[in-house]
């Protein structure tokens, strides 16, 4: 699902979670389950996933200003990026 909850009226991070555990429990692919999307967290989801199959490798995560400054220039210097705090 990409649903970005409190966009639509009516529809919040509450609802949208019952709504995708329900058709978990009915059998059909709730992707990603609220407890799967618990766990990653909101802003690490991407890039824990980068090296699975449904991920993409160039997403990165940087947890301290070291690696930042460290990595992200030769990050940067591929192409566009999109920079979440």
């Amino acid at each position: 699902s990409r649903v970005n909850p409190d966009v639509y009226e009516g529809v919040t991070l509450s609802k949208l979670e019952r709504l995708l555990t329900e058709l978990s429990d009915e059998g059909l692919a709730a992707m990603p389950h609220p407890d799967l999307m618990r766990r990653f967290g909101a802003k690490d989801s991407l890039a824990k996933i980068a090296p699975l199959r449904t991920g993409l490798p160039d997403t990165f995560a940087y947890y301290d200003k070291e690696t930042w400054r460290e990595k992200f220039p030769t990050t940067i210097s591929q192409g566009p990026r999109v920079v979440k705090q």
